[in-house]
């Protein structure tokens, strides 16, 4: 969605928040660093042992859990996330300010801009996608090399 991005940042409470950053925030750390694995999970490249469940939740990645699995409608240079009929959605529509923030939800899937992604990288790699969370972090690793 435009130059933002979606970050992770870890709350005083300890607990991880996923949310549309503006641009200013997407400097291409870990926090805004996401790659879908070959079975649908979404990880962060932060938290590699943690996936995107629901709109705002990281959760410990397992194969279990059929919230963590995304389907990827690809079109063009963007992609729609989807989770049955509700898709990964920037509440209110609008692109958040260059330093603003925008919160995500899930909402039912339709055509517009709040609901276009840009494309992630996509790890077709069966090792990520069935290792389990202990193992992750290092998986991610030697994968990245």
């Amino acid at each position: 969605m435009g130059n933002s991005c979606l970050k992770v940042e870890k709350l005083d409470t300890g607990v991880l928040n996923v949310y549309m950053s503006g641009k200013n925030g997407c400097t291409g750390e870990a926090s805004t660093l996401w790659v879908h694995d070959a079975i649908g999970k979404i990880h962060s490249q932060q938290y590699p042992n943690l996936c995107l469940t629901n709109a705002r939740t990281l959760s410990v990645c397992s194969n279990d859990v059929q919230s963590q699995v995304w389907e990827a409608a690809v079109n063009g240079d963007t992609q729609q996330l989807r989770q049955g009929k509700s898709c990964l959605d920037l509440s209110g529509g609008g692109t958040p300010s260059a330093d603003g923030r925008g919160e995500i939800i899930m909402y039912g899937c339709g055509g517009g801009n709040n609901q276009k992604w840009s494309l992630m990288p996509q790890s077709h790699s069966l090792i990520l996608a069935m290792s389990n969370s202990k193992n992750l972090p290092l998986v991610s690793k030697i994968l990245a090399k």
